[in-house]
Formats: C-alpha cells, sequence, structure tokens
C-alpha cells in the first residue's frame, strides 16, 4: 500500500503515547519523496519541466500543512508536499500531493508531535544519495508554505497578539510604525530576522524562568501565562518553545497569498466603515436592517452597488447585506468576512470603482475625501506590490519596483489612514526582503512559497470526500486512494499526455502570464484608461489626477505628512 493508518502507526507509537487515537491516513515520508522523484523523472523525459537549480538531481521540497480542508466546519487537517523544481507548477493543485490526512485540528498536540517527527526525519533523508531511474538524487527542504497561525504554533512561538507579534523579524508593537525602517542582517537595519540558534536560546531561558518560578511547562493558568509572555517580552522575544520544525525554522518565509487576501479584506473593512460614516446613523436607524431601503445616492447603498455590479463580488456582497440586516443599536459588531483569492483578484482589478463612489458622494467632507483618496492610493501600491511578489518568476529591477510599492503602502497606511497592521506590516518590510533573499539564492520570487496551489488542493480534497461511503471516520482511505489514482497513477501509466506540462514552464522556454491571474488587468496599459483601472474622462482620472491624490502620493514618499494635509488629517 502507498498510504497507512494513521490510528494503528502512528497513534499507537511511542511518538504519541497518551494520547488518544485520531482517525486518518499517511504515508512514510522517505517513500513517497522517492515516488514523486520517480514520477516527475518520468514526466521529464517527455516533457521537460523539471529544473534544477544549484544542482541537478537535488529536488526542493516544500512540506506544509493547513486545517480544514473540507470547510470551516469539520475538523481536520491535511499535510501536502510539493516540488519546486516544477516553478509555475507549485500553484496548482495537481503537483501538491498528500502526506497526511487527520481528523484533528491543526494545532492538536498530536500535529506537534508528528511535526517535529516528520522534519526530524527530513533531517536525515537530507544526508542520503538515492538512484532513481539511474539518476543520483538528493532531496532538500527548502520551503514551508502555510498560514501564520501554524507556523507560529509550530515554531514553538506566542501567537500574533503578542508584544513581538511577527515569525518574521524582531518588529515589535512599539516601532511598529516607524517609518524608513528596514528589515535585514546589516547593523543599520532597524529590525533583524529570527534565526534558529537565536530562538534556542531564548527557548532555554523561557525554560529556565518556568523552572526557576515553578511553572508547569505547559500551564494554561492565567496568572501563568502572563508572568510567561511578560518574561519572553522583557527579553525581546516572541520564543517560547524548541522549534518543532527544528533548523527548518529559517527556511520560512512570508506566504503571498494569505498576505493578499488579509490586507485587501482590511482594506475593504476600512472603506465600508468610511461609507457608514458617510450615510450616517440616523439613515442607518431609518433603513431598519433592509438595506434596500436607503436611497440610491448614499455612500453605503453605492458601495453595495458596486460591489454586485461592476465588481461581482457576489458572495461579498451577499455577506454585506445579511451583516446589515442582523445589525443593530446595542450588537454593533463590526463586518467579518474571510477574503479568499477570489475576492482579492477583484479587488485588485475594481479598488478605484469602490474610492470612486464614494468620492463623488454628495456632502462628503475634507476629512472622508483624504481618508477615501488615501484608500485609494493605498489600494495602487498594494496591487502593484501583490502583482510582483506573487511571482515565480522575477528580476531584479523587479525587486527594485517591488521594494519601492511596498514601503510606498506602509507609509500611507501609517501617515494617511493613522493606523498599520501586523500584515501591512509583513508586506511593507518583511516581503521585499525575502523575496530579494530568495531570489539572490534560487533565482526566483516569492510565488515558489504560494498557498495558491494547495488551496485548490483543499477544494479538489473536499470533491473527494462527497464521493467517500465510508463516513467521516474512514473517509481517508477513498480519499488517498482517489488522489493516488489521479495524480500519480494516471501521470505513470501516461507519461505522454501533453495536460501534464500545464501551468509549468517546458524546457527553456520564457514563462507565459496567465491571464486568469494577472493582478493588474490588461486595460491599465490602455490609452483608454488610468493606471488606477479607472476609465479617462477627457485624458483625465477622476482619481489620480486630483490635487488631493497628488498631495498623498508625495506625502508617502517623502516620509512625512504635507504640510497642506495636516490641517485635515487633524
Amino acid at each position: 500500500r502507498y498510504w497507512r493508518d494513521w490510528s494503528s502507526d502512528v497513534c499507537s507509537s511511542d511518538l504519541m503515547v497518551n494520547k488518544p487515537p485520531v482517525p486518518g491516513c499517511y504515508r512514510p515520508l522517505e517513500n513517497h519523496l522517492l515516488q514523486l522523484a520517480d514520477m516527475y523523472l518520468t514526466l521529464n523525459q517527455y516533457h521537460k519541466i523539471l529544473h534544477w537549480f544549484n544542482e541537478e538531481g537535488t529536488f526542493l521540497v516544500a512540506l506544509g500543512a493547513d486545517g480544514a480542508p473540507f470547510g470551516k466546519d469539520e475538523t481536520a487537517t491535511a499535510f501536502l508536499i510539493s516540488f519546486l523544481n516544477i516553478l509555475d507548477g507549485v500553484q496548482s493543485c495537481n503537483n501538491n500531493f498528500l502526506l497526511m490526512g487527520v481528523n484533528c485540528d491543526e494545532t492538536d498536540p498530536l500535529m506537534f508531535a508528528y511535526t517535529n517527527h516528520l522534519f526530524q526525519e527530513m533531517k536525515q533523508i537530507e544526508g542520503k544519495k538515492y538512484k532513481v531511474k539511474g539518476k543520483d538524487v538528493k532531496f532538500q527542504c527548502k520551503m514551508i508554505p502555510s498560514d501564520q497561525k501554524w507556523i507560529a504554533s509550530m515554531a514553538g512561538e506566542l501567537n500574533n497578539a503578542a508584544k513581538y507579534f511577527s515569525s518574521y523579524g524582531n518588529v515589535s508593537k512599539d516601532d511598529l510604525m516607524t517609518i524608513g525602517g528596514t528589515l535585514g542582517i546589516g547593523p543599520d537595519s532597524t529590525w533583524k530576522p529570527w534565526n534558529y540558534e537565536r530562538r534556542l536560546k531564548d527557548a532555554q531561558a523561557v525554560s529556565d524562568f518556568k523552572r526557576k518560578k515553578k511553572i508547569e511547562e505547559f500551564s494554561k493558568n492565567r496568572n501563568d501565562r502572563s508572568k510567561v509572555t511578560t518574561f519572553i517580552s522583557s527579553i525581546g522575544s516572541r520564543q517560547e518553545f524548541v522549534p518543532y520544525l527544528e533548523m527548518y525554522v529559517d527556511e520560512v518565509k512570508p506566504e503571498p497569498l494569505h498576505n493578499t487576501n488579509n490586507a485587501w479584506q482590511a482594506w475593504n473593512s476600512d472603506i465600508l466603515t468610511s461609507a457608514m460614516k458617510m450615510t450616517g446613523n440616523q439613515d442607518l436607524a431609518k433603513a431598519n436592517g433592509n438595506i434596500d431601503a436607503l436611497s440610491r445616492q448614499s455612500a453605503l447603498a453605492k458601495y453595495l452597488s458596486c460591489l454586485e455590479g461592476t465588481m461581482k463580488a457576489t458572495r461579498l456582497a451577499k455577506n454585506v447585506r445579511k451583516w446589515f440586516a442582523e445589525r443593530n443599536e446595542k450588537s454593533n459588531k463590526n463586518f467579518q468576512y474571510r477574503f479568499t483569492g477570489k475576492e482579492s483578484k477583484i479587488f485588485c482589478w475594481y479598488f478605484a470603482y469602490l474610492c470612486k463612489e464614494l468620492k463623488n458622494t454628495t456632502g462628503i467632507t475634507q476629512s472622508m475625501l483624504c481618508h477615501v483618496t488615501s484608500l485609494a492610493y493605498s489600494g495602487l501600491c498594494l496591487r502593484n506590490s501583490v502583482a510582483l511578489y506573487s511571482r515565480v518568476h522575477i528580476t531584479e529591477a523587479d525587486i527594485d519596483t517591488l521594494h519601492k510599492q511596498c514601503e510606498l503602502y506602509f507609509n500611507c497606511q501609517v501617515l494617511m489612514l493613522g493606523k498599520t497592521t501586523p500584515t501591512a506590516w509583513t508586506i511593507g518590510k518583511a516581503i521585499p526582503y525575502y523575496t530579494s533573499e530568495l531570489h539572490k539564492e534560487l533565482g526566483y520570487g516569492l510565488g515558489l512559497n504560494s498557498m495558491q496551489g494547495r488551496e485548490a488542493k483543499h477544494a479538489r480534497l473536499s470533491s473527494y470526500s462527497q464521493n467517500t461511503t465510508r463516513g467521516k471516520r474512514l473517509r481517508w482511505w477513498q480519499i488517498f486512494k482517489h488522489e493516488y489514482m489521479e495524480t500519480i497513477w494516471l501521470r505513470l501509466h501516461e507519461p505522454t499526455n501533453l495536460s501534464y506540462r500545464r501551468g509549468c514552464v517546458v524546457g527553456d522556454e520564457a514563462p507565459r502570464p496567465v491571464k486568469k491571474e494577472l493582478y493588474i488587468p490588461s486595460w491599465c496599459n490602455s490609452t483608454s484608461f488610468c493606471y488606477c483601472g479607472l476609465p479617462l474622462l477627457e485624458a483625465k482620472c477622476d482619481i489620480c489626477n486630483s490635487e488631493m491624490f497628488k498631495l498623498i502620493k508625495e506625502s508617502c514618499e517623502n516620509g512625512k505628512v504635507n504640510g497642506l494635509l495636516k490641517s485635515i488629517l487633524k
């Protein structure tokens, strides 16, 4: 068998002693790596889809897990594996393979033990050489694509609410909004990336502190937790335990897709809040939960009309309607909606249309006009940044542009919008640094670390689960079988099929952008449209040619607010 039972093999082993059994399946790492290497070398004979980075025969491995592959209402975790050697192919669900699937949360104690065991095994595999199809082969773990929650947990860190909130550098809430700050290892850098040696040192210091204060290792007592977190902050760290990822914690890099989704989600929350303020409490109260009762000229009605009409963001619009219907004066909760790649792409294309609708609302104040125009500039810089850091193929000139666009986005958040978030810092400071470092090492961009293909794989796994007949406890057996037949067995038995080239760069051909995945729409380069995406009226853009926009742009470029804007922002 190419997969094994999790309950009988893993849960009954010394690794999981005193832990309750959990239904699921897994594949032994070494066997699976060899199986995938065999498959890709076979396909490479016909399609030339493999690209060797620094040494021919070395497969660069991406290992990572994520929760809820069957939706937010079901508790399950899937560990996926892929090879970076297929470049753009890593962003396809067909090139991400199941390594483990179980019915438990991604931060369950079982996952900590299994993750630590897995990366210890990876360390042993890296020290070996193999012979596959007559070719000398080695494996090296180079990426750990996962969301921030899983990374923080498996790195042995505090959660992202800690004073030092980032897994990518020693930034704190105190210096989060530093204009002109940089992340790097140089003496002049404002922030430094964490490294394995520093993590081990801090974890040992925390362990000694707990022993001195007689605090249990995994105590959840509120007073104990307060003492521990205060101590960790006092030593300028977020590290509590030795990383479960072992030395591979140094391979952790910002993941493009989730950061993009989080950034646009925050942007949408800001412009929705602005629309609510512009509409006014009196009109909102008269609507009594019926958003269609609002005047069509009100800011909120225009915001929703743009979502449903121009942007075709129907799912988001439906959730806005539901939220508005359920809100009241006593329970005035903020709008909550988790963005996916689909919404992020829509906002990259049409963000300026939302800003235009609010900007042209009757009675808009100067301060609100400044805020909406700042959102337009922030959205423009964010879109330009996303279009660059999501790429697999990137040049040094692109990286220089990325640094500038990310810096402008960050400056706009701090100076003009008066706030920033961990996501804004990650995009503004961490992503340009790690993109540059990855390009120096491998010659490619941060798109190699994207979870786009893995999120698509979750949708595929969900469809597999709908065809299972054994119920939730035994579904993983049929899911693994279905996945093996579709992604491995068919390829090995029909390697000449041209569909296996899809999404990959074949041979030495230049990479071709896939139109549906572009974050900057083609019409932005047309003479009839502005670069922000709005149509030109008399050769001018309603937003970008305004004096307010020019002053905001100048302020962000100079790193300080223009004198003419200071009175408006007060």
